[in-house]
């Protein structure tokens, strides 16, 4: 079932073989791999988002399984919340990146027989085309998340994971009662790594975000240690900020060791759109 809406008229757009289109005729090609981009046709925003490297590092990283705690316990939380909602509901993932925990929660709720709509966009025309060439069971689109290509009041459920947040965009997408869920990193989360790059490593600051128009439900707190081998300790590197924010003799430390332990904390946020 298409979800998305015009980015010109905000009407609805059908899916056809080869393009969507909104009844006022406004047509978006869907390329080879089978997402559509839905950004305004500006040249500035060719190369925007995540660049190929920082894809590329991530994708080899996530699907080497350090982060699948996270990915379960998200798509839990979403498997929870659609229990609420009604037939096919609508999953939203807000920044998605390559897709990996996107396709995550599609898969979780195909095993417990939802036959929800999961969505996934991102502004990085990269991270979408490996997204969608690899996930055919998500509808992937590049957008930005500041002019998300929905319609209002249209998704039961978004999640944003380590990205952008834009409260007016969630409160005018989500139905009443939907569930945001956002995922940032916690105190401790990747100090080990913080320890080999920085002479003081610091802490993450934990802030408790519930914007106006939500109800806090849930938090939860994902933690563990992990030992990160080989080429993947520069994939982690290169996957996070600290990539464009340290100097490159900090980050030649990382090519003298072959093994990375670090603890992974993750907080989950659980809130609901009054």
């Amino acid at each position: 079932m298409p979800v998305f809406s015009c980015p010109v008229c905000k009407s609805g757009l059908e899916r056809l073989s080869a393009v969507y289109r909104c009844r006022n005729g406004h047509s978006f090609d869907i390329a080879a791999q089978g997402y559509v981009n839905l950004l305004p046709s500006d040249k500035s925003r060719a190369n925007a988002g995540d660049n190929a490297q920082m894809i590329a590092a991530r994708s080899r990283f996530l699907n080497s399984g350090y982060y699948a705690c996270l990915k379960d316990a998200v798509a839990m939380c979403v498997l929870k919340a659609v229990g609420k909602s009604g037939k096919q509901p609508l999953v939203v993932d807000a920044g998605c990146g390559e897709g990996y925990y996107t396709a995550g929660i599609a898969d979780c709720l195909a095993a417990h027989g939802i036959a929800a709509s999961v969505s996934g966009i991102d502004l990085s025309k990269r991270g979408i085309a490996r997204a969608s060439k690899r996930y055919k069971n998500v509808q992937f689109a590049v957008a930005g998340i500041f002019n998300m290509p929905y319609a209002d009041n249209s998704a039961d459920v978004i999640v944003s994971i380590f990205a952008p947040l834009c409260d007016s965009e969630f409160r005018r997408i989500l139905k009443p009662s939907g569930t945001l869920i956002v995922v940032a990193p916690g105190r401790d989360h990747l100090l080990g790594l913080k320890r080999v790059l920085y002479d003081n490593p610091y802490l993450n600051d934990e802030d408790k975000y519930c914007p106006q128009g939500f109800r806090f439900i849930n938090s939860q707190r994902i933690k563990k240690e992990i030992t990160v081998k080989g080429e993947h300790i520069y994939d982690l590197f290169t996957m996070t900020p600290y990539f464009y924010n340290t100097p490159a003799g900090a980050a030649e430390r990382l090519k003298d060791i072959n093994e990375l332990i670090t603890p992974i904390d993750f907080i989950i946020t659980e809130l609901e759109r009054l």
